[in-house]
């Protein structure tokens, strides 16, 4: 008879009361989809004894976009996310560049340098940030999102790529080595860092990122992360 393989991936199905748990059941299978290599070294740590376990790095975010331009040099930070719920927001006072939020002012941002745009449905958000320019933020203050994002795969960092802009994020985010490397935005160790790079950049270097960013966003916007890791683990399932 064939043997039937259970795979985990980095969705929990089960109701589990302890991270103990969750091993158990991952310890139960042949091959493990994990996020990120730094959560697969925290299972490790925690006792996963899997031999087969992909990282996934990256979401897919088949989207389409009019590539036959190039997001535009401006000085702004397109952010995702309800202003209120981060310090960073309310504090804002970078007068040379301008914040976008998707929410919408309700008196708090009064004399601030931020342009609230509302709600934006995934392809005309999209499609924005990809005609606006500028730069994607990843980023939160609270303690337990730093130390969750510091494990996850961010599904925001995979939307500013699709529209083609440029990300900011801090040296902790999983995919920063790959940004880097990869030209596909800035890795910073604070805000006001990342103001100042934004400040100083030349059209020519963010040239340089939106190109480099187009290139990358390809694989994002036609879902292959996602058919590699499917045909990965068939392949590590049944011919490794």
């Amino acid at each position: 008879m064939a043997k039937k393989h259970e795979v985990a991936g980095s969705i929990h199905y089960f109701m589990l009361s302890s991270f103990s748990e969750y091993i158990k059941v991952y310890n139960r299978c042949d091959l493990v989809i994990s996020p990120t290599e730094k959560m697969t070294a925290r299972l490790r740590k925690h006792g996963l004894t899997v031999k087969k376990v992909i990282n996934q790095e990256f979401w897919d975010h088949p989207v389409a976009v009019d590539t036959a331009t190039f997001p535009p040099f401006n000085r702004v930070v397109n952010f995702i996310g309800r202003g209120k719920k981060f310090d960073f927001v309310k504090n804002w006072s970078a007068a040379d560049v301008k914040l976008i939020l998707t929410d919408t002012d309700t008196g708090w941002g009064a004399g601030k340098n931020i342009e609230f745009i509302g709600y934006q449905n995934d392809a005309d958000l999209v499609s924005r940030m990809h005609r606006t320019g500028g730069f994607g933020l990843v980023w939160s203050e609270n303690p337990l999102v730093r130390d969750y994002m510091k494990y996850c795969v961010s599904y925001k960092l995979s939307t500013y790529l699709a529209a083609g802009i440029p990300v900011i994020v801090e040296p902790d985010t999983p995919q920063a080595n790959t940004i880097l490397a990869k030209k596909l935005g800035l890795v910073v160790n604070s805000l006001d860092e990342a103001v100042e790079q934004v400040k100083q950049m030349t059209p020519a270097d963010y040239q340089e990122m939106v190109v480099a960013v187009e290139h990358f966003a390809q694989l994002i916007r036609g879902g292959y992360f996602t058919k590699r890791l499917l045909t990965q683990a068939v392949f590590d399932l049944f011919y490794d």
